[in-house]
């Protein structure tokens, strides 16, 4: 399943809907085929939280580059917003005391809190 997906052009903008890795929805941007990837990244940043500097977006296994520009992404076949936060969610999935020291849009994260306090088992 992919974690962006073009949903629909209007008036010269693209309507990019943002999934996280468990393919919920975090928020709709819209862009226009000129901004470069790093553009998007500042938009979904802006929605999110998660700074641009810690995310990746992904074309299968590729890594899109910051420079690149949307128009030149094919996203119908979707993208993947991967936060390089992730060692923490490894980290806390081994010790979830490290919750502790996390950033916050790491403790922000739902699944990630909720495996935690599974883990902690009460304690």
């Amino acid at each position: 399943r992919s974690s962006l997906s073009i949903c629909h052009t209007l008036s010269r903008l693209m309507e990019l809907q943002i999934l996280n890795m468990a393919g919920n929805d975090l928020c709709l941007i819209h862009a226009a085929p000129n901004q470069s990837v790093q553009e998007l990244k500042e938009s979904i940043q802006t929605v999110t939280n998660v700074p641009a500097r810690e995310q990746k977006l992904l074309r299968g296994s590729e890594v899109l580059r910051n420079c690149t520009l949307l128009k030149d992404v094919d996203t119908f076949c979707g993208l993947t917003m991967v936060n390089n936060s992730s060692h923490w969610l490894a980290d806390i999935a081994e010790d979830w005391h490290r919750l502790r020291k996390a950033p916050q849009n790491v403790k922000n994260d739902r699944e990630t809190v909720s495996g935690a306090l599974r883990q902690s088992q009460g304690q």
